[in-house]
C-alpha cells in the first residue's frame, strides 16, 4: 500500500501537506521529529512508507542528518528533502543527495509532480 512518511515539526505545515496528498490520492504517516520517524520505521520493517518527506530545518535537528540515515538504512526508499530555502548549499556539501527537492511553499501541482516523477503510485 502506498503511504508517503512526511516529517515537520509546523503542525500548519504538516496539516496542510496531509490535506493536499490525501486529495491526491495518497495516504499519509506525519511525525513532528526524527527520533519520531526511526520509531515508526522501526515499529513494522516490513509495512515501510513508500516514500519520505522530511523539512531540511526541523528544531534542533537536521532534515540533511535524516536524509543521510535514510539512504544508508534505506537505500530503494525515496527521500525528498522539504524547505523554504532555495537547494541548500548545504546539502551540497553531503555525499548522498535527495532524489527530489519540494520547495516550500508548495502547490498542489508541485506535489503532485513531484510524486509522480518519483514513480510513487496513488491509492485509490
Amino acid at each position: 500500500m502506498t503511504m508517503i512518511l512526511i516529517v515537520d515539526d509546523d503542525i500548519v505545515v504538516t496539516s496542510i501537506i496531509e490535506t493536499i496528498f490525501s486529495s491526491l490520492g495518497y495516504p499519509t504517516k506525519t511525525v513532528p521529529s526524527i527520533a519520531q520517524a526511526k520509531e515508526y520505521l522501526f515499529q513494522d520493517p516490513n509495512n515501510l512508507p513508500t516514500a519520505a518527506i522530511c523539512d531540511l530545518n526541523l528544531h534542533n535537528e537536521s532534515g540533511l542528518d535524516f536524509m543521510m540515515y535514510m539512504k544508508l538504512t534505506f537505500p530503494n526508499l525515496p527521500f525528498v528533502l522539504m524547505s523554504a530555502e532555495t537547494e541548500s548549499q548545504r546539502a551540497k556539501q553531503y555525499p548522498i543527495s535527495p532524489d527530489a527537492f519540494l520547495p516550500k511553499p508548495f502547490t498542489v501541482e508541485s506535489i503532485e509532480a513531484l510524486l509522480s516523477s518519483l514513480g510513487i503510485p496513488r491509492t485509490e
